[in-house]
């Protein structure tokens, strides 16, 4: 089973607007041509690098094996290495809500990447919802995800692990 994370439409709004309001300003500001084509380059380039990270469409993969996911980098446990596995029935108002982004992007309930979490533990979160997630304490790692299709992620899971209610 598959979930595919897409992008919020602020997320999108943002990495389209903000570039095009600094590229409209250097173009208005008096100076050398050249540098102005420089800059307009570079924003180019980092705006690129932010797309390709942030907005890009992230999915999360549940088979009999365990779980994966390839947001920013490879994260993947298999099903034995679980220690717990946990459902939160209200995100916004547990002690596991993501408080602090260590690395990452958040906006909105749009999160993913490593946050502090409430409760002071360090954890991978990916989120699409501040209602129902499932949490899991793998080793010595605190994972959460609440994808918008959160009942057909659970139903997938629900199949090869317990599930703390």
């Amino acid at each position: 089973m598959e979930i595919v994370f897409q992008p919020s439409w602020l997320a999108i709004v943002l990495v389209i607007v903000v570039p095009c309001v600094a590229a409209l300003s250097i173009w208005l500001k008096k100076g050398k041509r050249a540098v102005k084509i420089v800059s307009t380059i570079a924003l180019a380039v980092i705006v690129g690098f932010v797309a390709f990270l942030f907005i890009r469409p992230t999915r999360i993969v549940v088979d009999q094996q365990g779980l994966y996911t390839d947001v920013y980098f490879e994260h993947r446990f298999q099903w034995g290495q679980v220690k717990e596995a946990g459902l939160i029935p209200d995100l916004g108002a547990s002690e596991f809500e993501p408080a602090f982004r260590q690395n990452g992007m958040a906006i909105g309930f749009d999160r993913k990447g490593y946050f502090s979490l409430k409760n002071g533990q360090n954890a991978f979160v990916m989120t699409q919802t501040d209602d129902r997630a499932l949490y899991f304490s793998v080793e010595d790692k605190i994972y959460l995800f609440a994808p918008k299709d959160f009942d057909r992620f659970y139903d997938a899971v629900s199949k090869y692990i317990t599930i703390k209610e």
